[in-house]
């Protein structure tokens, strides 16, 4: 996993090179070769800035514009099927990029995965900021125990964010004036930890002989699916007041 928690995120907001990590990760998780893990972070960084243009016709036009630079770059033609798979996955990153991140609108120049020991290192630089992020690819499931109260307290806390939220859905400009900026980055970061945590725990779960761990393992993964629903509606909440705030402006 990517070696932030949610201690870490508790203290300060994610940034845009935390969150493009997270946005990553899943997507290299188990995957055996490192020059395919490297190849996947490139393809990452490729999706977020495309998904940067907010004109659909532009983003076909950059992986369009993308896809033919990689064939001046190779003499062999592709193999059939490869630009249509490509492209299929190009789109399908922009778009997780769009839900997950959809008001972090920042360009990434540069991130490329190092290897390294323990683990490989996701060097990233934006605009303003960079850092050098370990990626935990290979994560064994000797670490459930230390994940467990790590879920255990993001449903807490989704719970009581969400009861919270509702109480004061009529007068957002408490909230919005307080936290609304800084909670939605850490909730959209949440979001795209908690892929990261079902990919894993998905390959623990159908790894085990035993049928009573594969059975709690996948009672986690339904707990997963409790974190993600109280978590969209938080970032729902969060978005809806944000625009009344907006509203509120105008007038």
């Amino acid at each position: 996993m990517v070696e932030t928690n949610q201690h870490q995120r508790d203290r300060k907001t994610p940034t845009t090179a935390s969150c493009f990590a997270t946005y990553t990760l899943p997507h290299v998780l188990f995957v055996d070769d490192f020059e395919e893990r490297r190849r996947i972070a490139m393809i990452c960084c490729l999706a977020w800035n495309i998904s940067l243009f907010p004109d659909a016709r532009q983003r076909e036009k950059h992986i369009e514009m993308v896809w033919n630079m990689s064939l001046n770059d190779n003499p062999l033609p592709p193999p059939d099927g490869m630009e249509d798979g490509w492209k299929s996955e190009m789109r399908m990153l922009i778009e997780k990029k769009h839900d997950l991140f959809p008001r972090l609108l920042r360009r990434i120049p540069k991130a490329e995965l190092v290897r390294q020991k323990p683990h490989d290192v996701l060097s990233v630089r934006t605009d303003d900021d960079g850092d050098e992020i370990p990626l935990v690819t290979h994560p064994r499931v000797e670490g459930l125990p230390h994940i467990i109260p790590a879920l255990q307290r993001m449903r807490e806390d989704t719970e009581k964010q969400v009861e919270t939220l509702q109480r004061i859905a009529l007068t957002p400009e408490v909230l919005t004036q307080v936290v609304e900026p800084r909670m939605a980055t850490v909730y959209c970061a949440q979001r795209a930890d908690l892929i990261g945590y079902h990919r894993m725990l998905t390959v623990w779960r159908d790894a085990m002989p035993d049928p009573l761990v594969k059975n709690g393992i996948g009672q986690w993964l339904g707990v997963l699916d409790e974190i993600e629903a109280h978590t969209k509606a938080v970032t729902a909440q969060n978005a809806a007041t944000a625009v009344q705030r907006r509203k509120g402006k105008a007038r």
